[in-house]
């Protein structure tokens, strides 16, 4: 015994040692689990499910600690899913969180806009993807209510599919519209006309007015600036592949909209006043017009009047063979190969999410307010009969839309169904978001508004709040202010005023 003492031995020392041992082993079962839990994350799972419960400082506790275990936490979108669901994180914190990017990963277009009403300013639910890093959108804009200002994601409100994303390409700005009468092709001119604005590109326009002559498009048609090609040309004209060309650059994207010949038709003829340059009565005219439309159209001589396949006879065709069968195919098999992509006015969201991953451009690129479209007291219904008798007369515009349609699904099959519905809500999200924020009413009898007599154009009146909100502004402002501010903005820029 002496001999242990004098080795500095103990049974006291021993117990100590003893007890701690069994002490760490018992902590560490408790506190690491079974042996399965391998990983720090695992780990840190269990241990801190005190701390996560503490509901304010549980979210940056956890980004700390997956910060320093980034290599390890392989599943770390999985444990803040869990977190995200089912703990409740102030509303205000989560938005901290979102817009300040030295701080979190959070990124606000992973999140869901929810609207008080009461105060004209929107929150954000707790939907938040830490998985996904924060990069600057380069096309986002700042939406103000009542002071309080953010950077409005394009990527939208919602979390998307993989592939969604329009990140991974370059924005492309040349393009050409080619923009068909009463096919909502105001509205996709505003979309045109808002990013050409932003991001400062140079348009082909009109000296004055909004057309680019009523013949086949020339340089004649124009005004001049000093540059040698254009981004953007989105006016109305007659379609000249050769002549359009000469002004737009080799990559320039050439896209246009159609739409069901019946409905088309009717439109074109109830808002040009047809009736009335064929002396008809007005309140039976087409169906008298379609008894006898060939005598009709003499005495017309159609030309401006685009009273036979109007849409075929706009991309070129000309009225002498508007009734050929095998000029009308010979013609819509070369449009086929010259168009990028042709949209459907009734798939009109679809035919945006084809457009905007052409472009590569966001989701706030393209939202919009449906733009000069006639109120529903001047619209006409057709019945079935006289149906048939426009398909008949207008034999060229009902293969061109035949034709376009079938490649259109054929493109959105590629692009994914699936998908494809997941970024159409998204865009209906975004455009709800933006009518509850700037508009106060739908008028149609704005006198600041043209709109041929006797029909009433549908128009917004802004909510005072959004009055100087930019994209609200934007948004709202019909073709023949735009045009005008444009082309004085163009002139600006090349000391031309």
């Amino acid at each position: 015994m002496s001999d242990l003492k004098l080795q500095g031995f103990s049974w006291r020392k021993v117990l100590s040692v003893g007890l701690g041992i069994a002490s760490f082993v018992m902590f560490s079962y408790v506190y690491y689990g079974f042996t399965d839990l391998k990983t720090p994350a695992d780990r840190y799972h269990i241990a801190s499910s005190s701390i996560i419960r503490s509901a304010s400082g549980h979210r940056a506790k956890i980004e700390e600690y997956m910060n320093i275990h980034t290599g390890e936490a392989k599943n770390r979108s999985s444990y803040l899913d869990r977190f995200t669901l089912k703990e409740k994180v102030p509303q205000d914190d989560l938005f901290d969180i979102n817009v300040n990017a030295s701080k979190s990963t959070a990124s606000l277009r992973d999140s869901s806009p929810v609207v008080d009403n009461n105060r004209h300013t929107a929150k954000f639910s707790p939907l938040v993807d830490f998985t996904k890093p924060k990069t600057r959108n380069p096309h986002a804009d700042s939406v103000t209510f009542q002071g309080s200002t953010r950077r409005q994601s394009a990527q939208g409100p919602t979390t998307l599919s993989k592939g969604s994303s329009t990140r991974d390409c370059t924005p492309r700005t040349n393009i050409v519209f080619f923009k068909m009468h009463k096919c909502s092709s105001s509205t996709v001119q505003n979309i045109l006309l808002r990013y050409g604005e932003e991001h400062s590109l140079d348009f082909v326009l009109p000296p004055a007015g909004n057309y680019l002559g009523h013949s086949q498009f020339s340089r004649k048609w124009m005004l001049e600036f000093p540059v040698k090609e254009y981004n953007i040309l989105c006016h109305h004209t007659m379609f000249d592949e050769t002549a359009m060309k000469a002004v737009m650059p080799t990559n320039a994207v050439y896209v246009s909209i159609l739409r069901d010949p019946v409905t088309m038709f009717e439109s074109t003829f109830t808002y040009q006043h047809m009736a009335s340059m064929y002396h008809l009565p007005s309140s039976h005219g087409l169906e008298l017009f379609l008894e006898r439309p060939e005598q009709y159209y003499k005495m017309g001589d159609g030309g401006l009047l685009h009273a036979r396949s109007p849409m075929i006879y706009n991309f070129g065709l000309p009225k002498a063979d508007l009734g050929d069968v095998r000029k009308i195919e010979a013609k819509i098999e070369e449009l086929e190969m010259q168009f990028d992509l042709v949209m459907m006015t009734e798939h009109f969201e679809e035919s945006l999410i084809l457009f905007r991953h052409l472009m590569c451009w966001e989701i706030d690129d393209i939202v919009y307010f449906k733009l000069n479209a006639r109120s529903k007291s001047s619209v006409k219904t057709v019945s079935a009969s006289v149906a048939d008798k426009i398909k008949k007369w207008n034999y060229g515009d009902v293969k061109l839309y035949e034709t376009f349609n079938k490649t259109f699904w054929g493109k959105v099959r590629v692009f994914g169904e699936d998908r494809m519905r997941e970024e159409v809500a998204q865009l209906k999200m975004r455009k709800d978001f933006f009518s509850k924020h700037c508009i106060s009413q739908v008028v149609n009898n704005d006198n600041k508004v043209w709109h041929p007599a006797g029909i009433g154009i549908d128009s917004f009146k802004l909510r005072p709040e959004a009055m100087n909100n930019k994209m609200c502004v934007r948004m709202a402002r019909t073709e023949l202010p735009y045009t005008d501010l444009v082309r004085n903005i163009q002139k600006k820029r090349y000391y031309m005023h």
